[in-house]
This record gives C-alpha cells, structure tokens and sequence, in this order.
C-alpha cells in the first residue's frame, strides 16, 4: 500500500516548513523544506526515532547562497509505530517551529 500526504506551513508559496510524506508497507520517506537552524536536524531525526522508526538513511541539502535545507529521510516502521503520515508531519512541523522560535 502506498500512501502520500503534503503539509504546508502555511498557504503562501514560500512558506516554510514545507513537509511530504509517504508510506509504503513498513517504508517511510519524508520530504522536508526548512529554513536552516543549528541542531534541527538532529531534533527531526530524534523526533522519528522518538516515534518508534528506525532511521535507514538521511541527506541534507543546501540551497545556495540561502538559508534553506532540503532534507530527504528514509525510515523503516517498528512494530510500536502507532501514528498516521499527517500526524508524523505535524509532529516534525511542529519541532521544527519550536527550534525557529527557540532561535529567535
């Protein structure tokens, strides 16, 4: 079963975070667009692990000349994973707006 969910930060094109989903079998991909902070990798990465998915591999990519990161996350479901793929995102989308309001 394959399934994909999209949560934006807000409804303007250049709102951030921007953060997709998706779920296939006990696979999970994450697709998030951020504004860059020190840390907030590890706190996204600490939140998933926090939810019971086992981290199989992680890529951080900056954008040039910017403060955006684009970050690609592949878990794998515990048998304990318990939460929807909207609900992951609003847990991640969530850390991730606490760590820019941390930082302000």
């Amino acid at each position: 079963m394959l399934s994909g969910e999209n949560l934006d930060g807000n409804s303007s094109k250049e709102a951030f975070p921007v953060i997709k989903a998706r779920v296939s079998d006990m696979d999970v991909l994450i697709r998030i667009h951020f504004k860059q902070h020190n840390g907030l990798m590890v706190k996204i990465l600490h939140e998933m692990e926090k939810l019971h998915l086992t981290i199989i591999n992680d890529v951080a990519l900056s954008v040039a000349n910017t403060t955006l990161l684009g970050i690609t996350i592949i878990a794998e479901m515990n048998v304990e994973f318990g939460t929807t793929a909207k609900e992951l995102m609003k847990i991640l989308q969530s850390a991730i707006l606490s760590t820019e309001f941390d930082v302000q």
